[in-house]
């Protein structure tokens, strides 16, 4: 719980009519005094109960890279019988309004968040902001969300490469095609290459038997990086 600007200012005005209403004997100031300090209670009051049964929670994208704004889908639920009103979503930079929500019911919203560093990352500065009545206090809940590998930042490469420790080789092709690397043994079938039996095999076994090799498609480049 925090007090706002307009809180101070209204602990201030408390101050002042009750020191000028003990001095004076005004019944005026006393109840300016009494006034003022029953909408400081019951926006406190108001704020404590309306907030103490919300919750939230946040989902992440299935990708998120460093320096990328992402879109965070939230979901709020208030359990409380009091409904809730002026909901902000906050970061350490940024503020998102949310509306209200009434008693008992949930609302789900989208919220832009920034990550900056890649790694294993905890956000915790994500919290949902509440401050009706009179905004005199601010209360703030955290939003739950899990912990996430943000990958690193992505960077476009122009121009012809200059690795020099590169090797390329082909790689075969998961399927059965007219490559050099073995694939498997078969029976034979009608149609099939003669050129493809195995006849040691087929002596062996006593049936005519053919093989299959796997199908040689691009290539697979090797990159060796040294230092950190």
């Amino acid at each position: 719980m925090k007090i706002t600007p307009v809180g101070k200012a209204a602990l201030l005005l408390i101050f002042l009519t009750l020191w000028n209403a003990v001095n004076g004997g005004l019944n005026t100031l006393y109840m300016v005094y009494s006034a003022v300090a029953s909408a400081l209670l019951f926006s406190l009051l108001w704020l404590w109960l309306s907030s103490a049964l919300i919750e939230a929670e946040a989902t992440l994208p299935d990708q998120i890279f460093a320096g990328d704004s992402v879109i965070l889908k939230v979901k709020i639920r208030n359990r409380s019988p009091l409904p809730a009103f002026g909901i902000a979503a906050v970061t350490r930079s940024t503020r998102t309004p949310l509306g209200d929500i009434g008693s008992r019911s949930s609302l789900e919203a989208a919220i832009p968040y920034r990550f900056t560093r890649r790694g294993i990352t905890d956000v915790t500065d994500l919290c949902l902001e509440l401050s009706f009545p009179f905004n005199l206090f601010v209360k703030r809940r955290a939003i739950a969300v899990k912990r996430t590998a943000v990958l690193p930042r992505l960077i476009q490469i122009s121009g012809k490469p200059r690795m020099q420790e590169a090797a390329s080789e082909e790689v075969p092709k998961r399927g059965r095609g007219m490559g050099d690397e073995l694939w498997g043994i078969r029976e034979f079938r009608p149609g099939d290459d003669l050129r493809l039996i195995s006849w040691k095999l087929s002596a062996k076994a006593g049936r005519t038997l053919v093989r299959e090799f796997a199908d040689m498609v691009g290539d697979r480049v090797t990159v060796r990086a040294q230092g950190r």
